[in-house]
């Protein structure tokens, strides 16, 4: 029995910076980080198979709790059909503001990332409390008014006007606690170059590599 033929069939695997394929069926936590717009937000990610399900949790003041949901003011859920390209793609380090930075410690020497392609086929969002309801209904987030605090509302037609999504990923693999970072472009047709050198998605291999 070819033992790498049955895991390639069963999970999903991205080539980490070590050159060995790596496995990325588990959960994946990223730390609090700012939102840009005066928030913050963390996320977790689970890949099983081909499909990848995000969360993202978005708060008015930085979360200190372990419980990711306890202050949080809104909840963003969406899966994704993700297929590796079979290409390493070029990219350049960026911080938050996207201009060109030094990449993350042990990865100066890292100059391409994984290409991939995902497809959005559940998303809902959930605002928690007023202030964010307030603000949804004033921007038309996802393209939609009528949100209600604590209603759950489809966001599924908002991501699938994008079609499918190129991105990018790179898999520091170089520890038993394996960091991942990634840059997404709503462009068909073309990767994403900027790649975030802050806060990746960081979970425990399962020792799977090949």
């Amino acid at each position: 029995m070819d033992v790498t033929a049955s895991l390639k069939q069963y999970g999903f695997f991205l080539r980490g910076i070590s050159g060995q394929m790596v496995m990325f069926d588990r959960t994946w936590y990223q730390d609090p980080r700012p939102d840009g717009n005066g928030g913050w937000t963390r996320s977790y990610r689970t890949m099983s198979g081909n499909e990848l399900t995000t969360t993202v949790i978005t708060y008015s003041k930085k979360p200190t709790s372990v419980d990711m949901y306890k202050g949080a003011a809104m909840i963003v859920t969406f899966v994704q059909l993700l297929t590796y390209d079979q290409v390493m793609v070029p990219i350049t380090w960026v911080d938050e503001n996207k201009k060109p930075a030094s990449a993350p410690v042990g990865l100066e020497n890292i100059t391409k990332a994984n290409g991939c392609t995902g497809e959005v086929i559940f998303a809902n969002a959930t605002p928690l409390n007023w202030k964010m309801t307030f603000g949804l209904n004033y921007i038309k987030f996802g393209g939609s008014k009528g949100w209600k605090c604590g209603c759950t509302k489809n966001l599924l037609p908002y991501f699938q006007s994008f079609g499918k999504m190129k991105g990018c990923v790179v898999v520091d693999d170089r520890t038993n606690i394996a960091s991942v970072y990634d840059g997404i472009s709503t462009d068909p047709h073309q990767y994403p170059t900027l790649m975030p050198n802050y806060i990746p998605h960081s979970g425990p291999l399962n020792g799977v590599k090949f």
